[in-house]
């Protein structure tokens, strides 16, 4: 990272999970990735966790990667305290063979009603 971290605090409630949440994020933008298909992931993966869509924009309006985060999550009489944090990044290349099928897959051109069942 260069010098632009930023310290960001982020008091949300989440009305998908009646929680309230209190995020501190440091995020940098110091990273050599492509900022619109990293938006696009953020998004889909935020409401995977079923957050509202105030949640989701509140979030996707802090630009950068978080390289730690603390959050403190209130939820019917309940605190939970985490804490995240980015220890390394290196850029490596996936194995070759990582996308390839197993041997045992085979292709069809239509599932039967007993593929479907497993």
């Amino acid at each position: 990272m260069k010098n632009s971290v930023f310290l960001l605090a982020i008091p949300l409630i989440c009305f998908a999970t009646s929680s309230v949440l209190a995020d501190t994020l440091w995020v940098t933008t110091d990273l050599p990735i492509d900022w619109e298909v990293y938006a696009k992931i953020q998004r889909n993966s935020l409401k995977l966790m079923n957050y509202d869509e105030a949640l989701v924009e509140a979030f996707l309006a802090v630009k950068g990667v978080p390289i730690e985060t603390d959050a403190d999550v209130y939820q019917k009489g309940f605190s939970v305290k985490s804490t995240e944090r980015t220890v390394e990044i290196i850029e490596t290349q996936p194995e070759t063979d990582v996308y390839s099928l197993p041997s045992y897959f085979k292709k069809k051109d239509q599932l039967s009603m007993a593929d479907l069942r497993g």
